[in-house]
């Protein structure tokens, strides 16, 4: 964590506090590994042994390679910290930290076994979250065709269904489309429009049984398409 007495940038944030967190170890990460977090900064008021953070919503922040560092401008002004009957600054020392309600990848996928279909295997995965860019938090799910199974220079045109299962069975979501699947497209993307990620992760809406999920493919393979360079 940064601590700036008298604001990071001076010019714009003098006469305030700035807090800043730094993410430093990030070996374990993927390549790319965009993070969401939750944070939470609080300063001590050492009078009543209380804590006091900022009003309003939690701070979302998003951390990559190439920002590693966020935080918060105007924490809090210094009139209002240095004032000892705030109980911020006590005897010369004060209690600055943060707290990480959550922290999580935003590219969180989960993938399938392959199964078989006609003469090609497949997969689906799903992200939970949707994608990085995605301000609604739809759950996007994915229909792999497993490229060794796919003859050199050719590309097959499937019809789809796409079914995620609720325990209450009638209140299935599911998706059809139809698409190519070829060597530079080996995917493609069905959005659950009606279903955010946080609906389903409430176990109260049947989606998610158990910590597990369950999602139903029907693939049909209406053509392939052979050519030559």
């Amino acid at each position: 964590m940064h601590i700036h007495p008298n604001g990071k940038r001076k010019k714009v944030d003098r006469g305030y506090i700035s807090l800043y967190l730094e993410l430093v170890d990030t070996s374990s990460f993927e390549f790319g590994w965009p993070i969401n977090a939750v944070i939470k900064f609080f300063v001590l008021d050492q009078n009543t042994n209380k804590y006091s953070t900022t009003l309003g919503p939690d701070s979302v922040m998003l951390f990559n390679p190439l920002s590693k560092l966020y935080g918060i401008d105007r924490f809090i002004d210094l009139p209002t910290f240095e004032l000892s009957s705030n109980g911020y600054l006590v005897n010369d020392q004060c209690v600055f930290g943060t707290e990480i309600e959550s922290f999580s990848s935003s590219y969180d996928r989960y993938e399938s076994e392959n199964f078989n279909c006609g003469d090609f295997e497949w997969s689906i995965s799903i992200r939970p979250k949707g994608n990085v860019d995605d301000k609604d938090n739809i759950i996007y799910v994915y229909l792999w065709l497993d490229e060794l199974t796919l003859p050199k220079n050719s590309q097959v045109y499937a019809k789809y269904k796409i079914c995620l299962l609720n325990k209450d069975k009638l209140d299935n979501i599911c998706v059809k489309g139809y698409d190519f699947f070829n060597a530079s497209s080996l995917c493609c993307c069905v959005r659950t429009k009606s279903l955010a990620w946080n609906e389903f992760l409430d176990v109260q809406n049947g989606f998610l049984v158990d910590n597990s999920c369950s999602i139903e493919v029907n693939v049909t393979i209406l053509g392939v398409v052979n050519s030559t360079s």
